[in-house]
């Protein structure tokens, strides 16, 4: 199941960034029983769509300038934030 269009705050490089994402949890895998009924674990899945600094006129969208480690810890970010609900 889907969330799409979710916003949080997440901090990149030491600055407070707004990030709208689109997640979709996990699925633990069944391994047990016959094995044509098992299937392997399904990872949760986080799509950055965007990363904003600044307010109102002054917003501007700097996901396409972040690295590969930033957009990643943007992703273990929002992920922790996610799994510390369960």
């Amino acid at each position: 199941m889907a969330t799409n269009n979710l916003t949080t705050e997440c901090v990149v490089a030491g600055v407070d960034m707004e990030v709208e994402y689109d997640f979709t949890p996990g699925r633990a895998g069944v391994y047990s029983g016959p094995w044509d009924g098992s299937y392997p674990d399904e990872p949760e899945e986080i799509d950055v769509i965007s990363v904003c600094y600044g307010q109102g006129d002054d917003k501007v969208d700097l996901v396409d300038d972040l690295s590969e480690k930033a957009i990643a810890s943007i992703k273990e970010q929002i992920s922790d934030s996610h799994n510390d609900r369960d």
